[in-house]
């Protein structure tokens, strides 16, 4: 039958299983029904985290069984989703893409259009962190496969994430891809796609801004039910600077002991996560937890990483001899800085798992505990067996090869070299990661990096990236699980500045492909002209000339 409800006098129902949501908020319905309806080919589901966003992913795909192909960017949400019931997995493992930069992304690929084909419903979750060339590319497929598409049977997309989280590596070739005017070729594409945005959000997309679309931001937290917690994390995400003088002072009474914080969750089996930003701190905190399975003698194993290549005579590439012991943490250092190169695990440790295993039931960013070493006769060693922090299956993590590419043009064509490749364990020490690793997570305990400039703790500054202090308290269900080394300074509070323009009243306005509306302009060459006075979230370009300092 499924259970009703209203919006604007048209009558909706979601999936009778859902009969613990509240459908008495508005924007809430709104969403839903504008997910149903068929009036906009692209909707954007927006809001804070944990406001409910993954329920109405959840609600869309059972409500339109075997329709709906569902994705996420990355591995950690993909997770989370696939934890209710669905089948959902990354973009590049969903579409069959390989893990490159797209840089052709008008490109029509069959074997994209093959997959979309069997579906009237494509749902990507954490949006924020997809950047535009790739969204371009989907939506370039999209477009070309709803053209062939009677008018009933369009492919909707479906987006759902914050744009006040993490920004996407940005897909802008930096200093990395050696020869300069190769390099320099890439650059001038990307620019003259999207402008000069540093930072490649998805709404930058062109075909995206030429398509009509709706955003819904859902207003109403639920992750967090501590009202007070909830408007702190609210003057956070949109570092509104009259509230945080306020804020903050509540939040710094959570500097506390990292060791007493870690051992008050450990007791009831509660993963407790440092989060920081450097790979760097990462890795020297992961080694100053394993140092007492050290001491009490430990079952333990060690997992060293095989590197072939470099596949190329590029004089960048080639000075890395992999049978160098320097050359080869080089390599390690350069291009595949989250592997380790070699690593010792121990019966009981934390781990992470890296890549995404469906059959083994596991994904990048799954979290566990080693329980038992157990003998592969495929890889002649003992592999660490899993389990994770719920009432899943264990599992036993195998061997997985990472590819590394290069990408540049040769005669007016986007050229992709295989520079290096790395077979190494899948999981690695996990008491510690970074920010971007962590978004997506929901946790009851975390210890945030907060170190700075005036800091009186080891180690000099931490690095925080825009929106980090957010999305690392935003993880934690309630304040007293937040653990911090250090006080919270107003100047670590930042929002990226392309991030609010997303927030434009014209956002939703279409944009036709090749012409680029003030607006438009305005948003590609914003850099540094946010300011977070009386409108936090208002350009500058857009305050009245007697609102300006």
């Amino acid at each position: 039958m499924g259970i009703p409800f209203t919006y604007q006098g048209k009558e909706y129902s979601i999936p009778d299983k859902y009969d613990y949501v509240k459908l008495d908020d508005e924007m809430f319905r709104k969403a839903l029904a504008v997910c149903y309806d068929g009036e906009y080919p692209i909707v954007t589901i927006s809001g804070a985290g944990g406001c409910g966003k993954s329920v109405i992913y959840q609600i869309i795909y059972d409500s339109f069984p075997g329709k709906c192909l569902a994705m996420a960017s990355t591995g950690v949400a993909a997770f989370n989703i696939a934890q209710h019931g669905i089948k959902c997995s990354t973009i590049h493992s969903a579409l069959r893409l390989s893990a490159l930069p797209i840089y052709n992304w008008d490109q029509i690929n069959p074997g994209v259009l093959k997959i979309l084909d069997k579906y009237e419903y494509l749902l990507i979750d954490e949006i924020s962190m997809v950047d535009c060339n790739l969204l371009d590319y989907i939506l370039s497929n999209v477009r070309y496969l709803n053209g062939k598409r009677p008018k009933g049977g369009k492919l909707k997309v479906i987006l759902f994430g914050d744009v006040l989280q993490l920004p996407p590596v940005s897909s802008v070739p930096s200093r990395e891809y050696g020869i300069s005017r190769q390099r320099r070729e890439i650059q001038e594409k990307w620019r003259g796609r999207y402008g000069t945005a540093e930072i490649g959000y998805w709404f930058f997309s062109p075909v995206f801004m030429a398509t009509k679309r709706i955003t819904i931001e859902l207003k109403a937290v639920y992750r967090q039910e501590d009202g007070s917690f909830k408007s702190m994390l609210e003057a956070i995400r949109f570092a509104k600077k009259d509230e945080l003088e306020v804020v903050l002072k509540k939040i710094n009474e959570r500097v506390v002991d990292e060791e007493e914080h870690r051992k008050k969750y450990e007791r009831d089996n509660m993963p407790l996560l440092f989060l920081t930003g450097r790979n760097d701190d990462v890795k020297a905190y992961n080694e100053r937890q394993l140092e007492c399975f050290s001491r009490d003698g430990v079952e333990k194993h060690e997992y060293s990483s095989v590197v072939a290549g470099p596949f190329t005579d590029d004089k960048f590439y080639s000075k890395y001899d992999n049978k160098d012991k320097e050359g080869r943490e080089c390599i390690f250092k350069d291009f595949f800085p989250t592997l380790e190169d070699s690593q010792c695990l121990y019966l009981g440790q934390q781990v992470m798992c890296l890549c995404n295993d469906r059959e083994r039931g596991f994904q990048n960013g799954t979290l566990g505990k080693i329980i038992d070493f157990r003998y592969s006769a495929e890889d002649d060693i003992y592999l660490p067996y899993v389990k994770t922090f719920d009432d899943r299956k264990p599992f036993l993590v195998p061997y997985h090869e990472f590819e590394y590419y290069a990408a540049y043009m040769e005669k007016g064509e986007i050229v992709y070299d295989r520079i290096f490749t790395v077979k190494t364990l899948a999981c690695k020490s996990a008491y510690a990661v970074t920010f971007h690793k962590a978004q997506g997570l929901t946790l009851d305990a975390v210890y945030i990096d907060t170190r700075h400039k005036d800091s009186e703790s080891d180690g000099g500054e931490s690095y925080i990236p825009d929106s980090g202090i957010y999305l690392g308290l935003s993880r934690c269900r309630t304040l007293e699980g937040i653990g911090l080394n250090d006080t919270i300074t107003q100047d670590q509070v930042r929002v990226n500045g392309y991030a609010t323009l997303f927030f434009l009243p014209t956002r939703d306005d279409i944009v036709e492909e090749g012409k680029r509306s003030p607006d438009f302009e305005k948003r590609i060459n914003a850099k540094n002209i946010i300011r977070m006075r009386r409108h936090p979230l208002r350009p500058s370009f857009l305050l009245d000339d007697d609102e300006e300092d």
